[in-house]
Parts: C-alpha cells; sequence; structure tokens
C-alpha cells in the first residue's frame, strides 16, 4: 500500500526556490587560485573593456555595483569571489591603450626584463629555429633579436594565442623556447592575422610599447614567407 504524501506547502516550495538560487550562486566545486586565474585570462578582454581611465599605480576597482564587478559577474566569478578575482585581475601586466606606457608593477618589470628574467637552459642551436611562429587568428606579435653565446645573431617573429599585450609575447618567447641565450631584444612588433586553413598571413600595426620600427613589419613578413611556403603574405605599416 502506498502512502500518499501530502502536497508542498507554499512555504516549501520557496525553500526550494531559494536553494536552487543558492546552488547557482555558490557553485559546489569552489573555484581555487588556479581556476579563478584561468577564468580571469579567458575573460581579460571584457575586463579590460569595464575598466574607466586608467593612469599609472591606480587600483582596480571592483566595489558591487562598478562596472568591473559587473563584468566579473557576466565572465561567471560568483560575488562572494569577486574581490580575490579583481585582485589576480589587478596583478596582470597592464598598459596604456594611448601611448602604451605601463600602467602597473607587473607591466613595468614585463618590458624591463624583455622576458629574459626567467631560469635559463641550454639554448637550441640559432639555425634550428624556426623564423616565425605565429598562432591562428589575429593576435599581436614581437620582432626579436637573438644572440647566442658565440655571438652570432638572429631575428625571429613570434607570437602566441591568449596574451594580451607585445611584451607578454617577449617573455613567453623567452619562456618556450630563448631562455638559454644570453640576450633577446625586442625591436618592436605589430600585429599579425594568420589563417592556416586560408593560407594567408597579414601583417601590420606596430607596438605602442616598443616603439615604432619601420622596418619590423616587412622583416616579419620575409620571415614568415620563410616559414610558411605557400602562404599568402602581406604587410603594411598602417593601422594598429
Amino acid at each position: 500500500m502506498r502512502t500518499r504524501l501530502p502536497p508542498l506547502r507554499h512555504h516549501a516550495w520557496r525553500a526550494i526556490l531559494l536553494l536552487l538560487l543558492l546552488a547557482d550562486a555558490y557553485p559546489a566545486e569552489p573555484l581555487d587560485d588556479a581556476a579563478l586565474g584561468k577564468l580571469v585570462a579567458a575573460g581579460r578582454a571584457e575586463l579590460e573593456a569595464a575598466l574607466p581611465a586608467r593612469r599609472a599605480g591606480t587600483p582596480v576597482d571592483a566595489r558591487p555595483g562598478t562596472p568591473v564587478d559587473a563584468a566579473l559577474g557576466a565572465i561567471g566569478v560568483p560575488p562572494r569571489l569577486r574581490a580575490r578575482a579583481a585582485a589576480i585581475f589587478d596583478a596582470l601586466p597592464r598598459f596604456d591603450d594611448t601611448s602604451g606606457a605601463a600602467l602597473n608593477a607587473a607591466a613595468a618589470q614585463l618590458v624591463e626584463g624583455s622576458g629574459r628574467n626567467l631560469p635559463r637552459g641550454a639554448a637550441p642551436p640559432l639555425p634550428t629555429l624556426r623564423a616565425a611562429e605565429f598562432a591562428d587568428g589575429l593576435w599581436k606579435y614581437v620582432l626579436l633579436e637573438v644572440t647566442d653565446a658565440g655571438g652570432a645573431s638572429r631575428r625571429l617573429a613570434r607570437n602566441y594565442a591568449d596574451f594580451a599585450y607585445h611584451a607578454e609575447m617577449a617573455k613567453e618567447a623567452t619562456r618556450r623556447e630563448l631562455g638559454g641565450f644570453p640576450n633577446v631584444t625586442v625591436l618592436g612588433g605589430g600585429r599579425v592575422r594568420f589563417s592556416a586553413a586560408r593560407r594567408t598571413i597579414e601583417i601590420y600595426g606596430y607596438s605602442k610599447t616598443y616603439g615604432r620600427c619601420r622596418t619590423c613589419n616587412k622583416e616579419a613578413a620575409a620571415l614568415a614567407e620563410a616559414s610558411y611556403p605557400g602562404f599568402a603574405v602581406t604587410w603594411s605599416n598602417e593601422g594598429y
């Protein structure tokens, strides 16, 4: 014989609805700093767009009701974790959109080191390095001059997906493959629109952080032609 349960009263339904809302706002699996950092990195463009006019040394304002607080919510950061997420975002290097000047300590250190302040491993032979390495999509790039222990030098063009600034591209190049060389100099940079599917490479613009380099895009195009035979490569100094 089945026992029929009494119908839920109005206050019981309200309690269930409240529990569902809390479950949505406070996920069962709490975000640790590593996971929160990935969330912030993925939503970096949205967070940058939410910042007001930026000045050097100005901390990120993520108080409730601010544009940054709203952007943190939009990328999926729960309210209780937004202060931590804002601190993680604030620690990322930030540069002025107009002048390219460093706006915080992380950006200043990045430019000053040009990606060289890393533990050094064994340097591969310069001739074995690919002249150009580009990520699919539209990203900034840097033109680097790399010198080995014997004094030989070579120029390389590099960029990587998911990095916002030229200084970050330089640091990532050193981290991945150039850490063993005694000198890596950033000559300049611009932007690369790379399509492996269409076999096209478009190089244009300039770097505000490292200054204009009239020959960088032309040199990067030549390096791209050497590394990507069969691709249609174009370059220009126009745009940003």
